[in-house]
């Protein structure tokens, strides 16, 4: 779906500082939470020894406009087109590595399978 890249943007503009969620229920939300509920937990959605080093640098006091001309989709439009929006992402590490900087890919190609275990949320 176009726009699914913004959705930490989107959740830390309306939920973190409307004041309807925290900033560590963000985080569970997008990391902790999705990694248990596909059975990747705690290879995935921590920061601990053992775990891929997949890390997100978040600028809190950024701002932006969603638009299409700067997705990396190439479906030509974005459903949140010319939402304001708190923060910014400024760095992705995936198991250690820089892959994106300012919206910039810096390192293609670099996903791994990830085995899936046994699913839960608790």
């Amino acid at each position: 779906m176009p726009g699914v890249g913004s959705r930490a943007l989107l959740m830390y503009t309306y939920g973190v500082k409307k004041r309807r969620i925290s900033l560590p229920q963000m985080c569970a939300y997008l990391s902790e939470n999705p990694a248990r509920l596909y059975g990747m937990y705690p290879k995935k959605g921590a920061i601990k020894a053992g775990s891929d080093a997949d890390i997100v640098i978040f600028n809190p006091k950024a701002t932006g406009v969603l638009s299409a001309e700067r997705e990396l989709s190439k479906c030509g439009y974005h459903p949140f087109e010319g939402v304001k929006t708190a923060g910014k992402i400024e760095k992705v590490y995936l198991r250690g590595r820089l892959v994106c900087s300012d919206g910039e890919i810096t390192l293609e190609h670099s996903g791994r399978y990830v085995t899936r275990g046994k699913y839960a949320l608790y």
